[in-house]
């Protein structure tokens, strides 16, 4: 019986320990955006990567209303989460974090805003020949960031008119 107990009691213990830990890895399948890095103690919870989309970035705010500018490309959305214990950020010091991070690198910070316990940043980078939007949407136990690379779209839908013109002609419609 005192086996059976003991037994029972290591497994809730093991148990509780991986509950801890349960969520506290990254995403599977999802990495860091390359040239971005992470707040320490932080991990990936989610991920999704379209290899075209468009995203409304917001670029000025004029009387208490935002103003976006539409960014066309490969979108990358990221969401990082503070781990169990870890020590919290606030989001002034991730958003700063960032912006200095884009200007050190040449890019530019576009706009930014700040409101209640929460920050926001848009700012645009240049790897290359190529144009990266970056949005940051930060709080105090997560932050998330929309990127995306500028460029277009690869063209995968034909019209042929001609063969529609002569289907008519043919048959009275076009299938």
């Amino acid at each position: 019986m005192k086996l059976i107990f003991r037994t029972l009691l290591v497994a809730l213990a093991a148990l509780t320990i991986a509950s801890t830990a349960f969520g506290q890895s990254d995403a599977e399948g999802s990495k860091d955006f390359p040239g971005i890095t992470r707040m320490p103690n932080t991990f990936l919870q989610t991920y999704n990567h379209l290899k075209f989309d468009a995203y409304q970035f917001p670029i000025a705010t004029v009387h208490n209303q935002y103003k976006y500018q539409s960014v066309e490309g490969e979108h990358y959305f990221i969401r990082y989460k503070v781990k169990s214990g870890g020590e919290a950020t606030s989001a002034l010091q991730e958003v700063r974090n960032y912006e200095n991070a884009a200007k050190a690198s040449g890019g530019q910070v576009v706009w930014d805003y700040f409101g209640g316990s929460g920050g926001q940043a848009t700012f645009k980078l240049h790897k290359g020949s190529s144009e990266i939007w970056v949005y940051l949407n930060a709080d105090t136990s997560q932050y998330e960031l929309h990127i995306v690379v500028v460029q277009a779209m690869a063209q995968e839908v034909t019209v042929d008119a001609t063969a529609m013109a002569s289907s008519i002609a043919d048959t009275g419609s076009v299938a």
